[in-house]
């Protein structure tokens, strides 16, 4: 498994690595080739999948309409799709690739 998965139209997919009910918000670094997001939020009813949308959108500096979720919803192994500049998108996922344990929060 890749990190990126494809480019559709100003859209990233990325697979991002999501660990629930984490002491602090973490974004940052990767996960068997997944981005990965630790969320305080536990993983009921959707609230994990919600946070770590919010937390990626806001890493990217996108509007939390922009990240939405296209598969893995109840699993740890989450596709987001990011809308916006594509230059911008993969220049900040490399970053965030490379980065050990950032903070977010």
């Amino acid at each position: 498994m890749t990190y990126l998965e494809k480019v559709v139209e100003e859209a990233l997919q990325v697979h991002v690595y999501v660990t629930p009910g984490a002491s602090r918000v973490r974004l940052g670094g990767a996960n068997n080739g997944a981005l990965r997001v630790s969320v305080r939020s536990r993983a009921v009813d959707g609230a994990a999948t919600a946070e770590a949308c919010k937390v990626v959108a806001e890493a990217f500096g996108l509007k939390a309409r922009h990240v939405r979720c296209i598969r893995g919803f109840t699993s740890r192994n989450k596709v987001l799709v990011l809308e916006g500049s594509l230059p911008d998108l993969t220049q900040n996922l490399s970053k965030l690739l490379d980065a050990k344990d950032a903070a977010s929060g």
